[in-house]
């Protein structure tokens, strides 16, 4: 049986990164009581979005007991194809939609391999990783 000391020990380590944060907003608080406006707070939501979006990506990735090497290349990737395609003369909605479903082809491939060629996720993301950043370092699109 698990004494209580042990069972109070164990839910204050479960919640350390929580206290963790409390005490450095607290800290960050008295040095500058600005960073608890609501301005500042709106500002770190707003940041942290893309990382959090690309952070459950990942988690349902390595729950399945696979590996995406490739998300943060795509990620820069669809960036740069997004940007050339509107400094091209694409309206934005356009370029959005274009970007989002070369992305989405990249994953229904990467997805593909796996699963019917039985290729190691490990390896095809690692391989879409590579495919997307010489994409990306080659000079964008132009319109015709």
């Amino acid at each position: 049986m698990i004494s209580s000391r042990n069972r109070v020990l164990k839910r204050v380590l479960d919640l350390s990164p929580l206290i963790l944060l409390v005490a450095l907003m607290a800290i960050f608080a008295i040095v500058d009581p600005r960073v608890i406006s609501s301005q500042s707070l709106i500002n770190i939501v707003s940041q942290a979005t893309p990382i959090a979006v690309l952070a459950l990506g990942a988690l349902i990735v390595l729950l399945t007991g696979g590996i995406d090497l490739a998300a943060g290349v795509g990620v820069a990737f669809c960036a740069v194809l997004i940007a050339s395609l509107v400094d091209a003369g694409f309206g934005l909605p356009v370029s959005l939609m274009i970007g989002l479903a070369v992305m989405l082809t990249v994953g229904i491939v990467n997805g593909l391999v796996i699963s019917f060629l039985k290729i190691p996720p490990f390896v095809t993301t690692l391989a879409a990783m590579v495919v997307l950043q010489g994409r990306r370092s080659q000079s964008p699109p132009r319109a015709c």
